[in-house]
């Protein structure tokens, strides 16, 4: 997962993941990462409570971008699809 606030510490995000249980990695990214991702994807990548996500391919395209939850079953029919 990529946190798209910028200023956030290393401290802080390793906190918030060990407090919600979280157990995969996480990184934040730079301000030209997050300018990039909303040149790509626009400015609902930004929006952390939309839940905005998108599929890396093994061939490093990407899919489109989508919001809003997806249980575990959901997430994993999208990942699939997207192969």
């Amino acid at each position: 997962s990529l946190s798209v606030e910028t200023t956030i510490s290393n401290d802080d995000l390793a906190n918030y993941t060990n407090d919600t249980g979280f157990d995969w990695t996480f990184a934040v990214v730079t301000p030209e990462v997050l300018v990039s991702l909303a040149d790509t994807f626009g400015q609902s990548v930004t929006n952390p409570p939309s839940t905005p996500h998108f599929i890396i391919r093994a061939d490093g395209s990407t899919t489109d971008l989508t919001t809003g939850f997806e249980g575990p079953t959901e997430l994993l029919q999208s990942i699939q699809d997207a192969s």
